[in-house]
């Protein structure tokens, strides 16, 4: 009866080491996962930022001229976040 009950003592610790590493498998994905949504929430922001740079500067008066106006709000949005 002793051997026995070595060898259930010996598969329990098995089974709960094999969960521990399941768990800490599962975690380590999860953190993964995470990481790569912020880096693409990050890259989306940049791309927003970018195309609203580029609609800014390209904007033109009917004789060709560049409308300052959009430029200068791009710039002061730049240097202040919060306030525009």
């Amino acid at each position: 009866s002793q051997h026995n009950s070595k060898k259930e003592k010996g598969q329990n610790t098995k089974k709960a080491k094999f969960h521990e590493l399941i768990a800490r498998q599962k975690q380590i994905k999860d953190i993964k996962i995470e990481k790569k949504k912020a880096i693409e929430k990050k890259r989306e922001e940049r791309l927003h930022k970018r195309k609203e740079r580029n609609i800014s500067m390209q904007k033109l008066t009917r004789k060709g001229q560049p409308v300052m106006k959009h430029r200068i709000k791009l710039l002061l949005k730049q240097l202040c976040p919060g306030d525009a």
